[in-house]
């Protein structure tokens, strides 16, 4: 929804009726206001020493701004739904009506969208809809038709990146125990494609091309008949080309999905990252029937098979070495994919008997940080519901909450993270030392196609010296080191433990363009955390830390690297090295994700597996093995035991498979020691005996394709206990009697996990029920309390987290089974604010400052401190009736605010406070804001985005600002404070600090304070815009000012204020003449307050601004000023306060407001005016006048003395004594003198120049006269040329009314 204008009412969470009237009263009575009584609140001031680097920010806008991939669902039947208890003939066609219905409406759905739309592909299995991409906006619109049931943009996937590990997890023991192998199972590998023509997966006709040439081509797109090996069907749903960006070509389908090699993608851009066989090094893991070490297919009884005979093989089996492959093909060489859901509804199609036959899917592929509701979730869930357990990688994002993107954040697939196994295979180089030569262990990069030889022998040089960066090979070499390097391979600084200067493509390209012929980079680790892209133009490799010790000295901190005796190296992909490293068993891979944390009742991953270091089939080499590591390798040796599990328990349902292994996963993987817990590793590492042998599990009764017993996102205020069931189920003969026990990963103080029973028999055949309970008896006694494997810093910065009390359900004495089954137990705990805040009521219409108090209840406990922003509301925007996804929600506006925060100069930042009408997870990743500002010189976009190194992204929200070039002008920390918790997840207000300089302004047009803008704000996920708040302004000399400027947030505590400043500019045309008789009168101008701690839903708060008109009464009482006279309030207003009588007549009641005034009289409404609101303390006059004119018996002695002993009148000197002259007439500039001085003005400097033509800078009266003006008391009168005050004209009565109801109103 769109809303240009602020000046409707919104919505109303403040009760400030009784507060302005008591403030009225108040100020009627002379009293200082309330609220200006009040504690100020506490500022939080913003570290401005902390320092961020433009290098990790990136817009969400991309080049291809208006057109993106989408994916568009409709109301059309599937082929599944159709085909429900159908067969044969009658299902077939079914299937293929509805199929044709799907395509047809596609067809018309896509031609009303635009001319330009492309449809990508037609799914009409497991989701009716069509993949298009188009125009948003055009999309935007579609979304309206009766047909659509909803339009979801396509975030596109990328790859996630065996003999030791199939030990490790036990697979070879259900091997040689069981004869369970997979057989009668199939497993889908939607991934890069299978190199079919491998030995690992048996015999093929087919030879892999070394060439990419005409023939090779025709190869690639030349259906290859079926079965291949193992490899019984597939399908290429993209082509060889297609690279899923605009620099590639558009996908081409073909029914051939063979795997390319690097060698085959000669002709796709190089600076686009290679697939590198990534599809079939992950289906060997799943699957390879094991090459022995003459490079025959292993064709022998895997029950026979010794640890030795295992580790001697070159390529050792999968973990599923039986089991049959499908090759799914949605990546060409290089880059990313839309094509996932095409796949999986490939699979979804009941007339398709290869789709049918297949038990297993295995993705090993990702994003990062998109929502839990992305399309292709929708497609993992219906396969599930058909019968295949669909296996994910959880991504190479790292320790960031809620990195781990889609598809793995779908409720029932099977989410892998990577673990560390104990022995691991290596690539090899050969290292020639003196007369000594040995393989060394290490890995190589993926670009480089060695062909059918060897590089080298060349010699290991380093580069001279220079920063860090140049020594890590991060910038273009010297001459002098050019000519060293040339003809040799050259070593170059690589950190596995700190950020990286740059990628491995940058770092082998800067060698290549030297004149080195290899590149080598250090390791300081036993194994490596990722994989190296390198480049197609020389071999890359790494060595591993024990190898960089023995033959190098390294500083990481400077780059430094010598080698230790001349050495030359020999590049040979062909070699392996096996390593035990026992040390590292059970620990976790750096880079494997940190999941989703519950947000819509889903958390992951589910379970660990080994996927650093892992030797699988090589793409291209016939029979050899290449060394990857990744989620992306955990994944296949799961989907492999998922597939022994379902081999072994033929009745069960993916849901109960996906238990089994997860509830068998109860070996813990550690950070020294400590484990880690459900949001990192799900039960834990997995054990295929145990997965294949046990008979029992348990699963969320609520969730059950969840398994996890997740409470969300508990954010609380009061006392909350909730009770979540677990099901338990045995499939065995026996009855069981299990102990029960909630084990705990993460504890949070103020919150309990407790288990009822805490014992429970399962009859054979049977279930049973126990109770987990969350119980939070008083929010005030939570602490936040971090998991203990959360770093509390990245990248040198304070990070954002989330309390996550969590651990396990643990239940032992299954049979069968070495230790206690385990469900994971999740919640995110957070107690919440309460804080109000009364309606912003200045003493006046002439008013510049009053205070704005803070009610309700705050936070201030261990770890949580509630914190408050107030801007001037801008604008609003009303809850959408209809979203497409629980995202979108999160996205769709409520309020816009600005407030001028001063830093470095006054007002040098302009800060924008945003509400939302619901939460967001977390901002920065598919949730993000931009608020696009119009400056008059150019166009800038303010974004919220997660901060990177350029390889990861962290849980530092920051604020970013980008010139209609691209180049970043600004970064500042999303809500300014990053070293406290600011409330940055599952909530729906956000600050965003911008500073003017990076909008272009010049310092001369800040310090002139001469800033305004037009600006716009809008709400996206992914790229589509859900909501959009535009004709919004910014005017720097208008805009409500907030305390001193100093800061932009203040510790939200009831009974505390925050001060509220309006300029005389924002005032412009207030009147201080009442024209409605009512006691508070609105201005116009309302104030956005954000409560960052309060619950959603209460966290933004309008409030109205308004001025205290005092009452005057409704009839005239002189018969001499009738309504309509020009200071008819101010005289009513000054009978009303008793400060005059008037004159009692015949004819009744006069004023005689024309008349002059006397200075008795004068002295007469002063005293009157202070005993009302001033001091109000009572006077006694003294016995003997100062006055030789005035006698103690005069009508006004009392007055008249008074006014002489508060300085205000002294008098004149006469020969007689001091006279006061009391019926002498007052001036102007004499009753401007009694003003000021009765105001006891110090801090008041007149202007140099006179803004009145009648009163000279060297009058008497100048200063007092100059101060009337600036107050706005007198305004004078206009004439030509300017402004006259006249000085020496007596006052007139009526003026007299004015200047006081006007001073009265200074507030």
């Amino acid at each position: 929804m769109t809303n240009s204008s602020m000046r409707g009412r919104w919505w109303r969470t403040s009760a400030a009726t009784a507060a302005a009237a008591a403030l009225v009263a108040a100020t009627a009575a002379g009293a200082t206001a309330a609220p200006e009584d009040l504690p100020t609140a506490e500022t939080v001031p913003s570290d401005r020493s902390l320092e961020l680097s433009s290098e990790g920010a990136t817009s969400n806008l991309n080049p291809d701004e208006g057109r993106v991939a989408a994916f568009v669902e409709l109301t059309s039947e599937t082929t599944r739904e159709v085909t429900l208890g159908r067969s044969g003939l009658a299902a077939q066609q079914s299937a293929q009506q509805a199929a044709a219905a799907t395509d047809a409406l596609a067809s018309e759905v896509v031609a009303a969208i635009d001319d330009d739309a492309t449809t990508l592909y037609t799914t009409v299995n497991a989701v009716a809809g069509v993949a298009v991409e188009a125009d948003a906006a055009a999309l935007l619109e579609i979304a309206e038709r009766d047909d659509v049931v909803s339009v979801k943009r396509i975030v596109l996937k990328e790859p996630t990146l065996n003999a030791g590990t199939d030990i490790f997890t036990g697979a070879t023991a259900a091997w040689e125990d069981l004869g369970v192998t997979g057989e009668g199972e199939t497993i889908a590998v939607i991934d890069t494609g299978i190199d079919y023509t491998h030995t690992d997966f048996g015999h093929s006709d087919i030879t892999y091309p070394t060439t990419l040439d005409a023939a090779a081509e025709t190869q690639f797109v030349t259906d290859p008949g079926w079965p291949q090996g193992k490899v019984i069907g597939g399908w290429d749903f993209v082509g060889r080309t297609y690279t899923g960006t605009s620099a590639g070509t558009e996908a081409m389908p073909d029914p051939n999905p063979l795997d390319e090699s690097p060698a085959m993608c000669t002709d796709v851009p190089a600076d686009i990252s290679r697939g590198g066989g990534h599809g079939t090094h992950v289906a060997g893991t799943a699957a390879g029937y094991g090459t022995n070490a003459d490079g025959s297919t292993f064709e022998g009884d895997y029950a026979t098979l010794t640890s030795e005979d295992l580790l001697s093989m070159k390529v050792g089996p999968g973990s599923a070495p039986e089991a049959d492959l499908v090759a799914l093909k949605v990546f060409g060489c290089a880059g990313s994919t839309a094509y996932v859901s095409a796949a999986l509804d490939w699979l979804a199609d009941p007339t398709n008997e290869v789709a049918e036959q297949t038990t297993v899917v295995n993705l090993s592929v990702g994003s990062v940080l998109s929502a839990a509701d992305d399309p292709e979730n929708a497609f993992v869930d219906a396969l599930t519901e058909d019968g295949k357990v669909v296996v994910i990688s959880s991504g190479n994002g790292g320790d960031t909450f809620d990195v781990g993107g889609s598809p793995g954040n779908a409720s029932s697939a099977l989410t892998v993270a990577n673990s560390i196994g104990s022995t691991f295979e290596f690539a090899g180089a050969t290292v020639i030392t003196g007369d000594t030569e040995e393989v060394v262990a290490g890995q190589y990069s993926i670009n480089y196609a060695f062909g059918d030889g060897t590089v080298g022998p060349l010699e290991l040089v380093t580069l001279s010296g220079g920063s860090l960066n140049y020594l890590s090979g991060c910038e273009p070499y010297t001459a002098e080191d050019a000519a060293a390097v040339a003809g040799k391979a050259v070593v170059v600084a690589w950190d596995d433990n700190n950020t990286l200067p740059c990628g491995s493509t940058a770092r082998t390209t800067y060698a290549a363009d030297a004149g080195a012929e290899g590149i080598v980079f250090t390791g300081l680790n036993e194994v490596f955390s990722a994989g190296l892209s390198g480049a197609a133009s020389i071999p890359t490799f790494q060595f591993t830390g024990p190898v960089t010790a023995d033959l190098l000295t390294y500083d990481p901190s400077t780059g430094v690297i010598s080698v230790n005796e001349p050495t030359e190296i020999i590049f040979d992909n062909s070699l392996q090295v096996i390593a035990q490293a026992p040390a590292m068993a059970d620990t976790l891979n750096d880079s494997s994700s940190r999941g989703v944390h519950g947000t819509y009742g889903i958390v992951k991953p589910d379970v660990a597996a080994p996927g650093t270091t892992i030797s699988s089939a090589d793409v291209g080499s016939i029979d050899s093995a290449s060394i990857k590591s990744g989620t992306s390798m955990s994944a296949p040796h799961v989907a492999g035991i998922a597939a022994l599990t379902a081999q072994s328990h033929p009745d069960w349902s993916p849901v109960q498979v996906k238990a089994a292994v997860m509830n068998t996963a109860n070996h813990d993987v550690t950070l020294d020691g400590t484990p880690f817990g459900p949001q990192r590793v799900g039960s834990g590492r997995v054990d295929a005996l145990d997965a294949v042998t046990n008979d029992i599990i348990a699963y969320s009764a609520e969730e059950e394709d969840l398994v996890t017993v997740t409470f969300g996102i508990v954010a609380v205020d009061e006392s909350f206990s909730e009770t979540k069931p677990v099901e338990i189920a045995n499939s065995g003969d026996e009855a069981v009697t299990l102990d029960v026990a909630y084990t705990a990963q993460s504890e949070m103080p103020g919150a309990q996990y407790t288990v009822s029973p805490s014992s429970v028999t399962v009859p054979a055949g049977g279930t049973a029920t126990v109770d987990v309970t969350l119980t939070i008896d008083d929010p005030a006694a939570l602490a936040k309390v971090a998991d203990p494997t959360l770093s509390m810093t990245q990248l040198g910065l304070s990070r954002q987290w989330v309390a996550t009390p969590q651990g396990w359900l643990e239940f032992a004495g299954a049979p069968e089974t070495d230790g206690a089954l385990r469900v994971p137990v999740s919640s995110a705990v957070k107690p919440v604010a309460d804080l109000g805040a009364n309606d912003v009521t200045f003493g006046s219409a002439l008013a510049t400052s009053t205070v704005l108090e803070m009610t309700g209840t705050g936070l201030n406990q261990d770890g949580y401190l509630s914190l408050v922003a107030p801007f001037e509301l801008a604008g609003t925007s009303g809850q959408l009736e209809e979203t497409t996804r629980a995202l979108d929600e999160g996205m769709d506006l409520a309020a816009v605010g600005t407030a001028p925060v001063s830093y470095e100069v006054a007002n040098d930042y302009v800060y924008f406070g945003i509400a939302t009408h619901d939460s967001w997870p977390t901002l920065g990743g598919s949730a993000w804001l931009d608020v696009t500002v119009e400056t008059g010189e150019g166009t800038y976009n303010v974004q919220t985005i997660k901060y990177s190194d350029g390889f990861d992204y962290y849980d530092i929200p920051v604020v970013g600002v980008w010139d209609s070039t691209g180049g970043n002008t600004g970064l500042e920390f999303l809500n300014d404070i990053p070293n406290i918790d600011t409330n940055t997840f599952d909530t729906s207000v956000a600050v965003l600090p911008v500073s003017l300089d990076s909008l272009g302004y010049s310092a001369e047009e800040i310090a002139a304070g001469d800033i305004s803008f037009e600006y716009s704000v809008t709400g996206y996920v992914e790229t589509d815009p859900v909501d959009t708040i535009t004709g919004l302004t910014y005017d720097m000399a208008t805009n409500l000012r907030f305390g001193d400027t100093s800061s932009a947030l203040y510790v939200g505590a009831p009974g505390t204020g925050i001060e509220v400043h309006r300029t005389a500019a924002a005032m412009a045309g207030a009147d201080a003449e009442v024209n409605d008789r009512v006691e508070v009168e609105p201005t116009g101008t309302e104030v956005l307050l954000l409560s960052l701690h309060n619950g959603v839903g209460d966290q933004a708060i309008t409030l109205e601004t308004q001025n205290v008109v005092p009452n005057v009464p409704a009839d005239q009482v002189f018969i001499d000023v009738a309504p309509g006279n020009l200071f008819f309030d101010d005289i009513s207003w000054l009978y009303d306060q008793g400060i005059t009588t008037g004159w009692e007549t015949p004819e009744g009641l006069e004023y005689r407001p024309l008349s002059s005034i006397n200075r008795d009289a004068m002295a007469a409404f002063l005293y009157r005016y202070d005993q009302k609101f001033g001091s109000q303390e009572p006077y006694t006059p003294p016995t003997t006048s100062p006055f030789v004119d005035v006698s103690t018996s005069n009508q006004f002695y009392t007055e008249i003395a008074w006014l002489y002993e508060q300085g205000i009148s002294t008098g004149w000197e006469t020969a007689a004594g001091v006279e006061f002259r009391p019926l002498q007439p007052i001036a102007r500039d004499a009753m401007a003198a009694f003003l000021y001085r009765y105001d006891d003005v110090d801090d008041f400097t007149p202007p140099a120049e006179s803004e009145f033509l009648d009163v000279s800078t060297s009058n008497q009266f100048y200063t007092e006269i100059a101060w009337l003006g600036s107050t706005g008391i007198s305004t004078g009168w206009e004439v030509d040329g300017g402004f006259e005050y006249r000085p020496l004209e007596p006052i007139a009565r009526d003026a007299m009314a004015a200047f006081l109801y006007r001073y009265d109103n200074l507030g």
